[in-house]
């Protein structure tokens, strides 16, 4: 995204032409980048749980409590991926809006 939108190829800089700067909004695409990683590593989890639950695969090389472990490693990866989202979409709000940098913290959790 960031190479798309320097190059004035991604249809971002289309719909929202203030985004053009990409070194300015470079905290707002790596957020973008950890919220997009949370959604497939939440995939994953949600199958790898799915598999938990109900009868595995008879081909699946991995036993019941490895199989337990990677769905609880992958279970901390997304939560952490969200929290860096998370963060770093608020300080994108913050650092955008100085003058009432308390008011962009409220607006950012709530």
């Amino acid at each position: 995204l960031y190479i798309r939108i320097r190059n004035k190829t991604s249809s971002t800089v289309t719909v929202m032409p203030f985004m053009a700067d990409a070194g300015g909004f470079w905290m707002y695409f790596l957020s973008q980048a950890f919220g997009w990683s949370a959604l497939l590593w939440a995939w994953g989890t949600v199958i790898l749980g799915l598999m938990l639950s109900g009868p595995r695969p008879g081909r699946l090389p991995l036993s019941g409590p490895r199989l337990e472990r990677l769905h609880r490693t992958t279970s901390l990866n997304t939560i952490a991926l969200i929290a860096a989202h998370a963060l770093l979409f608020a300080a994108e709000l913050v650092r955008h809006d100085t003058a009432a940098w308390n008011s962009a913290v409220a607006t950012a959790f709530v």
